[in-house]
């Protein structure tokens, strides 16, 4: 059995005229902008990182936070410290020291959000089931962004003092300059 098939095309290019056309342009054509490189290697909960003992002052209810470059020395590193570059910051949180009605377990970072140029960390009542998380790398906002705290649920970690904050949110600081990396 065989089959006879036969295909029949008329394929047209362009024309002088349009080839003209595309030679006239008044400027050089765009290049996109140039992305920033980034030089942190993780973003995210630190497990291998904590505050160091330090005497602490609450800066959202029941809760101290910290934010700074990972080279902070008010962090403590536990085995080899990541990479960690411009275009992004620290946090770390500890209930150690802090005044609070509640008597918990403490906090733990449930989660770390984007909210617009702002980066909220979301805090937990420490739950034994996953291990304590005392810090984590975050995107560096910029100096127009703010870093919250945000507690979930009815932990009673990172809520604004009464009649401060919005939505909720406890500010414990503010992106840098240097973000944009050549």
């Amino acid at each position: 059995m065989s089959c006879k098939a036969s295909v029949q095309t008329d394929v047209h290019v362009g024309t002088h005229e349009s080839a003209q056309q595309a030679d006239e342009f008044d400027e050089a054509p765009r290049v996109a902008d140039v992305q920033p490189t980034l030089r942190t290697e993780y973003f995210g909960i630190a497990r291998r990182m904590t505050l160091r003992p330090a005497q602490r002052t609450a800066t959202c209810s029941c809760v101290a936070a910290v934010v700074g470059s990972g080279d902070d020395p008010n962090f403590e590193w536990y085995g080899d410290k990541p990479d960690i570059g411009p275009d992004a910051l620290v946090v770390g949180v500890s209930a150690e020291g802090i005044p609070c009605e509640h008597r918990g377990r403490g906090p733990s970072i449930a989660a770390v959000d984007r909210e617009g140029q702002d980066v909220v960390i979301v805090l937990e009542e420490f739950k034994d089931t996953r291990p304590i998380a005392a810090g984590a790398i975050i995107p560096n906002p910029g100096p127009s962004g703010s870093i919250y705290l945000r507690a979930q649920g009815k932990a009673p970690y990172g809520r604004p003092e009464a009649g401060r904050g919005l939505r909720g949110l406890c500010k414990i600081g503010t992106g840098s300059e240097t973000t944009n990396v050549p």
